[in-house]
């Protein structure tokens, strides 16, 4: 799997084509917290970039019930295997009957944002390559979903995040 997280690195890009996140300006030109680029190749650290899917869907044929899923996707891995199931990270599922509204989504989101903040932060992670360990960071850079969860996503996001800046710098001597 390091492999495969890292192989987006070796990709030969083309200024000119967009057919993959690999070639947009957010991949290109997305900075750590000191200004440099975040997705470059790197021996002591891997950089990852996750997408945010939130959707709802109907598991019932003939009555109105909506079941919703959060999930991460690597967006590191090539898009032949980015959707594999095994690939997919499920966050959580929403129980129906209906969507809930943005306080309610709440509760499923604010978790993952905590989590996300100490994969940024970066977090040491043993493996049989690295047996010592290798910092491993992330960054949430994709929300994907329709325009109404989008909606409800974002404003939650903002909310989180500018406790969460609120807090820290409180708490900065």
């Amino acid at each position: 799997m390091e492999d495969l997280l890292e192989s987006c690195f070796n990709r030969e890009i083309d200024d000119d084509v967009f057919a993959n996140i690999y070639e947009g300006r957010v991949w290109k030109t997305f900075t750590d917290t000191n200004g440099q680029p975040f997705f470059v190749k790197n021996i002591l650290k891997v950089h990852i970039g996750f997408a945010l899917n939130l959707d709802w869907f109907n598991p019932c044929k003939h009555i109105q019930y909506s079941v919703g899923v959060i999930y991460l996707i690597l967006l590191n891995l090539s898009h032949y295997i980015r959707f594999h199931k095994e690939n997919t990270f499920i966050i959580g599922i929403i129980p129906g009957p209906h969507e809930p509204d943005v306080n309610e989504i709440h509760q499923y989101i604010e978790p993952l944002v905590d989590e996300l903040l100490q994969l940024w932060a970066g977090q040491v992670i043993k493996s049989p390559n690295y047996p010592i360990g290798r910092i491993y960071r992330a960054a949430l850079i994709m929300i994907i979903c329709d325009m109404p969860a989008a909606r409800k996503v974002i404003n939650i996001l903002s909310f989180i995040i500018n406790i969460n800046l609120i807090l820290n710098n409180l708490f900065v001597y």
